[in-house]
């Protein structure tokens, strides 16, 4: 009588002291068959949030890998020619634009830029003068140089601003 008693308290205490366990899919790490699902989600990125004490399994490898994502969509990646980041500023390169002159009353002047391609963009504007009719500006941009003209021979020494836009394929 006495083992019958003890197998029935085993079996009692088995049941009521047993723990369910949640039979989720091991097919992919992703997977979210048999776990509990989110209750909610974050404001702006959408990631999943559970309640607690529950069993979220494969939803957390998901939730991670969306992380992840996002953190790669930070990483900015710059031109050093155009763009640069010093001390976690990003700044324009000094090649992106620059200051140049005619020689005397020049009709054309050229600019070496390393790097710069034909079908980037260039806009040049003259400076420090009042420019006459002679002054009008016009760019050519050749690989690796700009070619700054007016139509005739104008202000002596005209300064003029330019500024290169690269234009990516």
């Amino acid at each position: 009588m006495k083992s019958l008693i003890f197998i029935l308290l085993i079996c009692l205490s088995t049941l009521s002291f047993a723990q369910v366990r949640k039979t989720g899919s091991l097919a992919s790490p992703y997977s979210i068959s048999g776990w509990d699902a989110p209750i909610d989600s974050t404001l702006y990125y959408k990631l999943k949030i559970f309640q607690l004490l529950t069993n979220p399994g494969g939803w957390i490898n998901r939730n991670t890998r969306e992380i992840d994502s996002l953190f790669n969509a930070l990483v900015v990646f710059v031109d050093s020619l155009q763009m640069t980041i010093k001390d976690d500023t990003l700044k324009f390169s000094p090649y992106m634009s620059g200051q140049n002159a005619f020689s005397t009353t020049a009709e054309t002047d050229t600019v070496n830029i390393n790097g710069i391609d034909s079908l980037d963009i260039v806009t040049v504007s003259p400076r420090e003068a009042t420019p006459t009719a002679n002054d009008i500006l016009g760019v050519t941009v050749l690989t690796n140089k700009i070619v700054v003209s007016r139509p005739a021979a104008g202000t002596s020494g005209l300064k003029y601003n330019w500024i290169w836009i690269r234009k990516y394929q």
